[in-house]
């Protein structure tokens, strides 16, 4: 059922969100400049394995902010110049909240609503944040990582993208998937090296590629 949180009780769900987390951790936030107890609690759950997602928007990160990252071993980093929602969620919960990922946000007038899983509200909210993941764009907090970054292809329409075989997609064909969300649904391209091959979101890339990444790894 939902529940409405104001900034006390906002922070502390967001802090239960990211301590409970067991698969998937999101985090949607405009503005990001962590407090330290929040940084800590998510250097906790990348530590347990939790695929972690940060989406930010509206200018680039601080260097402080990207080095504290660039120690995260499973996170993605994604940027949308038109982001203005705020969402923090796990498989179980999730805050809708006017919340930024700010440390000085608990002494502002904060209003927001949690949502748990079975709701029919949180799988929507889900959908939505999904969309606004799908058109961002992926940053590096590594610099390495930036030199290494390589080209892949659309696995509907085999369009050139970066290559992320968690984001197979271009914007608009993610958009089209994104409504029905068939991970098994048949496509026609290898992800990595843009042959004609029977992939699927799932398996986005074909025997071969998938083979010498984990040989590559």
């Amino acid at each position: 059922m939902a529940q409405f949180l104001n900034a006390r009780t906002a922070i502390a769900q967001l802090v239960d969100i990211i301590d409970t987390a067991a698969q998937e951790l999101v985090l949607i936030s405009p503005y990001v400049h962590m407090a330290a107890d929040i940084l800590d609690r998510l250097r906790d759950a990348d530590s347990r394995g939790v695929r972690i997602t940060l989406v930010y928007g509206k200018k680039e990160l601080d260097p402080t902010e990207r080095q504290n990252l660039g120690r995260f071993s499973h996170l993605s980093l994604y940027f949308s110049e038109r982001l203005h929602a705020k969402c923090y969620y796990n498989e179980h919960r999730m805050v809708i909240t006017s919340l930024n990922l700010l440390e000085r946000s608990e002494q502002n007038f904060e209003m927001g609503v949690s949502l748990e899983a079975h709701e029919e509200a949180y799988a929507a909210a889900v959908r939505e944040a999904k969309l606004i993941i799908g058109q961002a764009a992926q940053r590096s907090a590594r610099k390495s990582d930036q030199i290494k970054k390589r080209s892949g292809f659309c696995i509907r329409c085999s369009k050139e993208i970066p290559l992320d075989p968690e984001r197979p997609y271009c914007n608009d064909c993610f958009g089209i998937w994104a409504r029905f969300e068939n991970w098994d649904f048949g496509e026609n391209v290898c992800h990595r090296c843009g042959r004609n091959e029977s992939t699927t979101r799932a398996r986005p890339q074909c025997y071969t590629c998938f083979k010498t990444g984990l040989a590559r790894s």
